[in-house]
């Protein structure tokens, strides 16, 4: 769980900084995009039992 949760952030911290020349419209639909993801992981590691 830790441990998933360290890679899902880190790849939210690489993508972030890969789209730092973005305009802001679409930085934030991006932090959409990974925020619903990061939510699904953690859903289905709690629904796993994890």
């Amino acid at each position: 769980m830790i441990g998933s949760l360290i890679f899902v952030f880190g790849a939210l911290v690489l993508a972030w900084r890969g789209v730092g020349g973005l305009p802001r419209a679409q930085k934030v639909r991006y932090a959409l995009i990974w925020g619903a993801i990061f939510l699904g992981v953690i859903v289905v590691l709690r629904v796993l039992g994890a």
